[in-house]
């Protein structure tokens, strides 16, 4: 595939590198390095690189990840730099050519440091122009290979700082109504979060009947008009694109988890794969409710989903959006309860039940710091009570550990 096969793109990302290295000198945050020798000094570009596994293509599961910076002498064409990557067995490391959501070729191959366990340096290395212009358009990656993985374990984007890439998982299961599918995608954005700029790629899989595909406005389990439109790739019709700011959609909402990426498809016409966008702070918790985990276990043929946004507040408290969608005809109530999996527990907050449809359940609420570390913890449950099943006929967990990001959260 070209790099993202338009011009379009390189143009933007460059516009981006561009502006958002003007703002870092305005601010007067560091982008600049000097290296001084006997003879001569030369200012470099300083490049940030964070690696994991859920920007690989396609996605994925790991513990490891890698940090680094890379210097770029625009005046010699030459890069140079190093990262360190923990958790890793590591075999090989590269530069590669190309932008997040997509492979490239290498350009760079690294050598490991015999100084620092998983450390890996980027020897002082000449470049074509047209190499060193996709560096600084944001169009090339480190790839970090393993055994396990020999297409690479853990990838960054080499970008400017202020600039991050976040990973989406798109499926089935995040659409209201869940919809059956064997098809799956993954997206990346692209944030200059100084400028509110963001570049969208969907790749998608096991889809051959696309129509169309959006970002729309929505918290997690419920649904939302359409913001942005994704331009379909001429040449490669998995891929989705769509380049927007701030202006075309609301940035406290976006920041809240209020947005989602939806694709539609002949088959499906209100959209067969769906993927939340959570950035930084945002969490988003998708759980399957069952009779058989309640305890004890109850034989029903209803079926559920809960959904909950969480956005992490600086002082531990967490502002959520909590949905919860069932097939129960009798549905009498439903609470966040606190205990572990197996166990019951205490109600510890109350839903409102939609007056038209008896098996729907919302609240948008703020959690406390310690109901924060609770949740953390894998300590709430839903439960959907019912006048058949006054105990509970309906109950998921709600398992942080399905947000990596969360369940990284100090404690």
């Amino acid at each position: 595939m070209k790099a993202l096969n338009n011009m379009k793109t390189s143009q933007w990302l460059k516009l981006l590198f561009v502006s958002t290295l003007l703002a870092m000198v305005t601010a007067c945050k560091v982008t600049v390095s000097t290296d001084d020798d006997d003879e001569e000094h030369h200012d470099y570009v300083v490049l940030e690189v964070k690696l994991d596994g859920k920007q690989e293509v396609p996605m994925v599961m790991t513990d490891a990840w890698g940090w680094g910076e890379i210097k770029v002498d625009i005046e010699d064409n030459m890069v140079k730099g190093m990262i360190d990557t923990y958790d890793i067995d590591a075999t090989a490391a590269h530069i590669h050519l190309g932008f997040a959501g997509e492979n490239g070729g290498v350009a760079v191959a690294l050598d490991m440091s015999s100084d620092k366990a998983g450390m890996w340096v980027v020897p002082d290395t000449m470049l074509s122009d047209e190499e060193i212009d996709m560096i600084l358009d944001g169009g090339a990656y480190i790839n970090v290979h393993t055994e396990a993985h020999p297409s690479g374990e853990i990838r960054g984007q080499i970008l400017p700082y202020g600039v991050e890439i976040e990973p989406v998982n798109l499926s089935g299961m995040q659409e209201v109504p869940a919809v059956d599918t064997d098809a799956s995608a993954h997206a990346w954005l692209t944030i200059d979060y100084d400028w509110q700029i963001v570049y969208l790629n969907v790749m998608t899989m096991g889809i051959d009947d696309a129509t169309m595909a959006h970002v729309h406005e929505g918290f997690a389990g419920s649904n939302g008009s359409a913001a942005i439109t994704l331009s379909q790739n001429p040449d490669n019709p998995d891929h989705w694109w769509a380049e927007f700011d701030f202006d075309d959609v609301d940035w406290d909402m976006f920041e809240m988890g209020g947005y989602y990426i939806n694709v539609h498809t002949s088959t499906v016409g209100s959209g067969e794969l769906r993927g939340q966008i959570a950035l930084e702070d945002a969490h988003v918790l998708i759980t399957e409710l069952s009779g058989d985990q309640e305890v004890p276990a109850v034989t029903t043929d209803a079926s559920g989903v809960a959904a909950l946004t969480v956005y992490e507040n600086a002082d531990g408290t967490g502002e959520f959006v909590l949905n919860v969608m069932t097939d129960i005809t009798d549905a009498s109530s439903a609470h966040i309860h606190k205990a572990e999996a197996g166990a019951n527990g205490d109600v510890v907050i109350g839903l409102l039940q939609d007056a038209v449809d008896l098996g729907m359940f919302n609240l948008t609420g703020t959690f406390t710091a310690d109901q924060m570390m609770d949740l953390q913890n894998d300590m709430f449950y839903i439960n959907v009570h019912s006048t058949t099943h006054a105990g509970g006929e309906l109950r998921g967990q709600l398992i942080t550990s399905d947000d990596d990001e969360m369940d990284d959260m100090p404690q």
